[in-house]
């Protein structure tokens, strides 16, 4: 009967600390850009609308550059924590797209278990009719993160085996000061066997990973021999989870304030 170890109880201590912290950076990162982004459109909006005398060119200049500069550093978090949903260039049938990326994920598993002789997992939990078009992002998403957490566990030496992978339901990132919900989660499960020092060298290629993919979770459970004996190879259970984006845009500097705010600004 498999029992837990206290290595393995420090292990997910650790890793979910590591992943909660990791991802409340980031959140808190991109929160801050978010704001000082806003924060200078307004003021530079607020030199127009008022009719106090207007900075000369070479201030503009700097605060328009200064923001170009932010809303760089911001696309460039953005798209570590949560890359672009790349569509290719066929858009008409996002279905079938799902199904050859689908198709081309297993592929990737069969030719990274060749290689190392092992046996590629044969189901990743997807539905197995053509899932509804406003589901079809979702699980792109978590095709390619398959494919990139296959290719970062499936290299490190000492995997004896990858059992499963499974996608796991979305789950939005509730922020209570926020009425929209900014980020969504999209986790998948992987199940497989290796060794207690091979599963910290797992943990590290993950954590190295870019774009991010988030440790949730961590289960490790040993196993016995037939003998009685305590196996070398424990049990792993990981949740990896990717974020995507489902708040609305960021205002572009062409849009208008609300008409209140230039009511404000305005002098009689």
């Amino acid at each position: 009967m498999a029992r837990q170890t206290n290595f393995g109880q420090l292990v997910l201590v650790l890793v979910v600390i590591a992943g909660v912290g990791a991802f409340a950076v980031w959140r808190v990162r991109l929160q801050a850009l978010d704001r000082e982004i806003n924060a200078k459109k307004t003021a530079l909006k607020n030199l127009h609308v008022s009719e106090q005398l207007p900075p000369n060119p070479q201030v503009v200049e700097y605060l328009k550059q200064r923001t170009k500069a932010l809303e760089a550093k911001y696309e460039a978090a953005l798209a570590r924590l949560a890359p672009p949903l790349q569509l290719g260039d066929q858009q008409t049938d996002t279905q079938l797209l799902f199904q050859e990326r689908s198709h081309a994920a297993q592929r990737t598993l069969e030719r990274l278990a060749t290689a190392r002789n092992m046996t590629a997992p044969t189901q990743l939990g997807f539905p197995k009719d053509l899932p509804p078009p406003e589901a079809v992002p979702r699980f792109l998403v978590q095709v390619g993160l398959i494919e990139q957490a296959a290719e970062a566990v499936m290299a490190v030496p000492g995997v004896s085996r990858v059992e499963s992978f499974k996608v796991e339901d979305p789950q939005p990132v509730v922020v209570t000061s926020e009425l929209d919900v900014f980020l969504t989660q999209l986790p998948i499960r992987i199940r497989l066997s290796c060794p207690l020092e091979t599963l910290t060298k797992i943990l590290t290629a993950l954590d190295r990973a870019d774009p991010l993919m988030d440790v949730q979770a961590v289960r490790v459970t040993t196993t016995l021999t037939e003998s009685g004996e305590e196996a070398e190879d424990v049990v792993v259970e990981l949740v990896v989870a990717r974020y995507f984006v489902t708040a609305p845009k960021l205002p572009t500097a062409t849009e208008e304030e609300p008409t209140e705010k230039k009511k404000l600004g305005a002098r009689s």
